[in-house]
């Protein structure tokens, strides 16, 4: 595969070799704004604890209501990754812009959705083991799973880090399986499946990979399977109750890091995961936005036209998956107060959450709509 443009720097003042293990590696690691320029480096939006469905009795239809702007987070964050485990809302590190560049984040930070869509206030749930970015995290049995990330302490990359989680505060760290290989799961989408703990790598090798381990043994044991025969940079993640989707991004060099619109999706009633297939296209080609699953619908918001280059987007859409996985015509939803790329998005309750992420510059805003009625 021939080289990427040259890789720019990572948002967190870094070279990339922490991020991408290949000479030849198209960088997810974009400058963190400056206002009026750039974007940060994608993050990416993970599904919360298969628990969280049982806490409401409403069902989405594909529909939003009215965004409204919630308490801003504690500090200003890009490139952090976030969990939802019951009505408890995650955010694990991050940085931010200070003094001409960037500070990294080890605090995590924890807030509860109440039932009118609000946010209790923001505690400090623990610490992660490094100040980190661009992290991949996931819940189930009680446990957190950080399935990598770029840590400023270069040891701790490639490895599943595992602790206890109570409701409020996090247990000690504790480092469980060292990821296959030479895998790194930057910004990349994981969660769980009953006992079954799951991550999809798009890889520059050029193959989009499955990791799979199992939540009861801690992950103490994780396998990789080929799932795409293909590199998709900063795509939509989405995982409904019964399927994942890789939607959008950016293709490799050889296809001239072009953005992308269509994508794939796979049911989850094989394991690891099933056989890929194609899934409807987006309305418009879109990268480094995000996607989120509430029941049998997925909605995709936000995100740019460009790799280095384009507006933020205020826009969402949705689709309804079948039984099959098929994704049904996406539709025009209630867009966002503001554009956002590089921003996370999870469900908690009945309400979707978007978060930091950033426009013309990185921010701490917190938006939510009503997506279960």
């Amino acid at each position: 595969m021939p080289a990427p443009p040259s890789d720019p720097p990572a948002a967190d003042g870094s070279s990339d070799v922490a991020s991408r293990r290949l000479p030849t590696a198209v960088a997810l690691l974009l400058a963190l704004l400056a206002p009026g320029c750039g974007t940060s480096s994608h993050a990416s939006a993970p599904p919360g604890d298969a628990g969280e469905d049982a806490l409401s009795s409403r069902a989405a239809n594909g529909s939003l209501g009215a965004w409204s702007t919630l308490a801003p987070m504690p500090v200003t964050r890009a490139n952090f990754c976030a969990v939802v485990v019951g009505r408890a809302v995650l955010v694990v590190g991050g940085n931010y812009p200070s003094d001409g560049g960037f500070t990294a984040l080890d605090e995590i930070d924890l807030a509860v959705a109440a039932d009118d869509g609000t946010l209790g206030p923001w505690t400090v749930a623990g610490k992660a083991p490094s100040p980190v970015t661009q992290c991949t995290v996931a819940a189930g049995g009680g446990t957190i799973f950080l399935m990598d990330g770029i840590y400023e302490d270069d040891s701790k990359g490639g490895r599943v880090y595992t602790a206890t989680f109570d409701g409020s505060t996090l247990g000690a760290w504790a480092p469980a399986a060292a990821l296959p290989g030479t895998t790194r799961l930057i910004s990349q989408a994981a969660w769980t499946n009953g006992d079954a703990l799951l991550a999809l790598d798009s890889d520059v090798d050029g193959t989009t990979y499955v990791l799979s381990g199992s939540v009861a043994a801690g992950a103490t044991q994780l396998a990789q399977t080929p799932w795409v025969p293909q590199f998709r940079g900063a795509p939509q993640w989405a995982v409904t109750p019964a399927a994942a989707y890789m939607l959008g991004g950016y293709a490799d060099a050889d296809a001239g890091n072009a953005v992308l619109a269509d994508g794939f999706g796979a049911l989850e009633s094989t394991m690891p995961l099933g056989a890929a297939f194609a899934v409807g296209a987006l309305p418009e080609p879109t990268t480094f936005g995000a996607g989120v699953g509430v029941d049998d619908w997925v909605f995709v918001l936000g995100g740019r036209d460009g790799v280095l280059s384009g507006a933020a987007r205020p826009g969402v859409v949705s689709a309804q998956a079948s039984a099959d996985g098929t994704l049904g015509p996406w539709a025009a939803q209630a867009p966002m107060p503001e554009g956002r790329t590089n921003f996370v998005v999870v469900s908690a309750g009945d309400y979707v959450y978007a978060l930091g992420g950033a426009g013309t510059q990185a921010t701490d805003t917190v938006f939510a709509a009503q997506a279960r009625f």
